[in-house]
């Protein structure tokens, strides 16, 4: 084909790849996929994930502007540099952004994916293309062997919690049914736990699934096989097992409980139940593609939800980190703004901890560190958290807490490290803290009530160490003369 320039897979029959610059031609056929976009990075990962059997087609702006645009499928427009992306009808559209554009609002019905698009993203969207086939489709147009209906991608989140919400919000339609909920597997305590539901009815919020358990959510799960029946108590009943809470006394009991595993490994499971009078919906679907899809969905948004976890917590403690507590402090002090609600902050530096280093090594140091964490933690109420922000030094957010009720809090903290020594050796070792307390002000932000706290515990240092200092006036700008230590 003359004026095109191919990228990709170069191997003869199955390189469907072509790229049109300027003043090449278009293409003769009309492509699976049309790509707009500059962005050769954006360019490259497509192609790279791109089944031999699909043709993508890559445009540059330029000929949009200069030439009739070919028709096709699925158009995958780059908003990064085409700002007029509902050009010509198509069964799809999938939308790559850098910054979310102003026009989201107005433009046509699509897929929104954030640059750089992953890999894992872009395998996801590329199970969602069917090859060109000139024959006439079948009423089942939306499916095809390997593949899995276009709604589905509509389900796929990055975010854990998005994703079960839009399982459950608009997946139940499509398969013929009213009700769904989605479980989470817990690997460590071997149970399904309820993550989302639309069930109206009293529904089991957790199900073990250890071998005695007789539950019949349970036994599905452990078989890795999807359970489809028209009476999920005549099911249970033959199988001798019980039923899920919620079927107990209705007469409709149609239901499909389908796990959802990838890699071999049990992510979750989905439920569905009461099947809609019109039966059409979800007769003719493969139901496996579709769960198998939907598996390795909810295994990216869990792994996805492990790395912002550990992003934000410190491995040696179990504390969250310095990253954490910046970010949540921030909307503390948002919440507050709007609510006026009180916001307090302990900053609390172990006294003496370069002496065990030194004397003992550090793993003694460690242990220490691993030790008061969990002092800290256990002096806490459930609506306060705690974090390790450098070698010895924590700090404490308290929300909705005024100066006294964190003054309590930090004597509660001081008393319990100290007292509770650890053993090294079977001696306990020596260990004090300085601790400062600042409530926040208006005007302050976010390292302004840090500095407080932390002029507060630069005091407690001063103050022959092992006490609590408040500083209710100053401000960082302003001196210490404020500040009254008030001892432990």
């Amino acid at each position: 084909m003359a004026g095109r320039k191919s990228c990709g897979q170069r191997d003869g029959a199955t390189d469907r790849i072509y790229v049109m610059d300027r003043g090449d031609g278009m293409s003769d056929n009309n492509p699976d996929v049309i790509l707009i976009t500059k962005d050769n990075q954006l360019r490259e990962v497509l192609a790279r994930e791109r089944p031999p059997s699909v043709e993508l087609q890559c445009l540059s702006p330029e000929h949009l502007r200069a030439a009739e645009p070919p028709r096709t499928d699925q158009w995958w427009v780059d908003l990064d540099c085409w700002s007029a992306p509902g050009v010509g009808d198509c069964r799809r559209r999938v939308y790559f952004y850098s910054q979310v554009p102003d026009n989201m609002e107005e433009l046509p019905a699509g897929v929104f994916l954030r640059k750089p698009c992953a890999v894992t993203a872009a395998a996801d969207l590329w199970a969602g293309v069917t090859a060109h086939d000139p024959q006439p489709e079948s009423p089942a147009d939306h499916t095809d062997t390997g593949n899995v209906p276009v709604w589905v991608l509509e389900l796929l989140k990055l975010d854990l919690r998005d994703f079960c919400h839009a399982c459950v919000k608009k997946s139940p339609a499509r398969l013929g049914y009213i009700e769904a909920a989605v479980y989470l597997y817990d690997a460590e305590r071997d149970m399904l736990t309820l993550a989302e539901t639309n069930c109206k009815r009293r529904i089991d919020l957790a199900i073990p699934l250890d071998p005695t358990n007789d539950h019949l959510v349970a036994a599905v799960a452990r078989s890795g096989r999807c359970l489809i029946t028209t009476d999920l108590a005549e099911a249970a009943r033959a199988r001798g097992q019980r039923c899920p809470a919620d079927v107990v006394g209705q007469r409709r009991r149609q239901a499909v409980i389908a796990p959802l595993i990838s890699g071999g490994e049990l992510c979750g499971l989905l439920r569905f139940s009461r099947q809609r009078r019109d039966r059409s919906a979800g007769r003719d679907l493969m139901l496996e593609p579709i769960f198998a899809f939907l598996a390795r969905g909810l295994k990216h948004a869990r792994q996805h939800l492990q790395a912002r976890i550990e992003a934000r917590v410190d491995r040696l403690t179990g504390l969250f980190n310095y990253r954490w507590m910046i970010e949540a402090l921030g909307k503390e002090i948002q919440r507050t703004q709007r609510y006026g609600s009180p916001l307090a902050l302990i900053m609390l530096d172990l006294d003496g901890l370069k002496t065990v280093n030194d004397k003992h090594g550090h793993i003694a140091g460690d242990g220490l560190l691993r030790h008061c964490a969990g002092k800290i933690m256990a002096a806490l109420r459930q609506t306060d958290s705690a974090a390790r922000i450098g070698g010895d030094e924590f700090v404490v957010l308290l929300p909705a807490t005024e100066l006294d009720g964190a003054h309590h809090v930090a004597q509660r903290a001081l008393a319990a490290i100290r007292t509770d020594a650890p053993l090294l050796e079977e001696k306990p070792l020596t260990v004090t803290a300085s601790v400062g307390v600042a409530q926040w002000r208006p005007g302050w932000g976010v390292q302004e009530l840090i500095q407080a706290a932390d002029k507060a515990m630069y005091l407690a240092k001063h103050e022959d160490r092992n006490c609590v200092v408040c500083h209710p006036h100053a401000s960082p700008a302003e001196g210490s003369s404020d500040a009254r230590p008030r001892r432990a």
